[in-house]
């Protein structure tokens, strides 16, 4: 496994639950250790990546020129770089909500670009540190999951 983002905010709450529940510790990257606009056309073969990285502050995926390149082409050229079982993408609810917004855009665009591998898209929505935990719960359940959209909480 590997998980992308381990400094992230949900990424390192994910790690620390994993390690709470007994999973064994995943390869993990970070800023310092993956460049996202350059990512290498091989990272290794994974049963299940793990995309938490992202630029998330709609302000800077409307002013950033780099923006695009984390949030689009970046899923992507890890997915081929890995060639996993599975990929385990979050997105967010700016999909549905705010297409509007160069975020949500960005997102629907990646979601789009994983299409053609195993991917889990996970439209996340409000995870803030009263929940974050029950959160990582969820997404670890998804590695057994079938390809497909899921949503953070469940939509009823």
């Amino acid at each position: 496994m590997l998980v992308v983002g381990e400094n992230s905010f949900i990424g390192s709450h994910f790690l620390t639950r994993m390690r709470s529940l007994g999973y064994p510790t995943p390869d993990t990257t970070s800023r310092q250790t993956l460049d996202l606009c350059n990512v290498p056309q091989r990272l290794g073969a994974y049963d299940v990546v793990y995309i938490f990285a992202a630029m998330t502050r709609f302000i800077d995926c409307e002013d950033n020129p780099l923006a695009y390149r984390v949030n689009v082409d970046a899923p992507i050229a890890i997915a081929e770089a890995t060639k996993p079982a599975k990929i385990i993408f979050m997105s967010s609810e700016a999909v549905e909500r705010g297409l509007h917004t160069s975020y949500g855009t960005m997102k629907a665009h990646a979601e789009l670009g994983l299409r053609p591998y195993n991917s889990v898209i996970v439209r996340l929505s409000k995870v803030d540190k009263s929940n974050v935990d029950d959160c990582c719960t969820f997404l670890l359940g998804l590695m057994n999951e079938p390809r497909g959209l899921y949503h953070w909480p469940k939509q009823t």
